[in-house]
């Protein structure tokens, strides 16, 4: 059915940027509102399913697969409709397991580039978005953040004596458990990263629920977080993790 939308877009002068299983997105320059509702009318009658216009975005970008880096792929883009409505899907705002600074960080990048017309405007807003990332790092830098900012959720999938590798959420399990909290599959476990690279399996993470007043958080582990998130709606203007880790992080350890 997909291979038949295709032809019958094609016949109609469009080109199919991607495809789902249930979703198309398709480019004719200089095309109307009535030409997209027509074309679904066409692609219904050819193929028996009811097909309708979701909307005619102002500008879009796909997102560069994690495995393919470079190669944008239709379960991760960002765009806003002409009506600006926007959209996101794939990336961090989207996931329950990041941190709310992180999550905040890039709410607000996304934010200030749903307010441009084009991509272009886009790019030309680069040193402002570049700047929301700086305000968030200087904050983790500084010491300047909540325990609550830093939590990340994760989901038991099997039983806690069941796990064989110290998972982070394995590890805060096993500690949660000698404290009494026995927990089952599919409930949540909170924790801060502590120490990431710590030999000691429980000092990696420590229990959200079991913080105490002498919490401290692994800074470089947290600094990785934000500058993945960053980088993911800034890599198709050339901004990889590693770019943003040798341009941005070390002029804030200068400040």
């Amino acid at each position: 059915m997909l291979l038949r939308a295709k032809e019958v877009a094609e016949s109609h002068g469009f080109r199919m940027l991607h495809a789902l299983v249930d979703s198309m997105w398709l480019q004719r320059p200089g095309a109307t509102r009535a030409d997209y509702d027509a074309l679904a009318q066409a692609v219904t009658e050819a193929t028996g399913l009811p097909i309708f216009v979701e909307g005619i975005y102002r500008w879009l970008a796909f997102l560069p697969s994690k495995t393919h880096r470079g190669v944008g792929v239709p379960n991760r883009y960002m765009g806003v409709f002409e009506n600006n409505t926007t959209k996101v899907r794939g990336i961090e705002v989207r996931r329950s397991d990041v941190p709310a600074l992180v999550v905040q960080t890039q709410e607000r990048m996304l934010q200030r580039m749903f307010r441009c017309q084009t991509l272009q405007d886009v790019r030309a807003a680069l040193p402002e978005l570049l700047g929301i990332l700086e305000e968030s790092l200087i904050r983790l830098r500084s010491k300047d953040v909540e325990a609550a900012e830093l939590v990340i959720t994760n989901t038991l999938s099997q039983e806690v004596g069941e796990y064989r590798h110290n998972t982070v959420q394995a590890i805060t399990a096993r500690t949660l458990d000698r404290h009494g909290a026995h927990l089952h599959p599919g409930e949540a476990v909170q924790f801060i990263i502590t120490s990431a690279g710590a030999k000691v399996p429980e000092d990696r993470v420590r229990p959200y629920a079991l913080l105490g007043s002498d919490w401290h958080y692994d800074l470089e582990a947290y600094a990785t977080l934000l500058l993945r998130a960053a980088a993911t709606v800034l890599e198709l203007f050339g901004y990889s993790v590693e770019r943003l880790r040798k341009e941005v992080w070390p002029l804030l350890e200068q400040q």
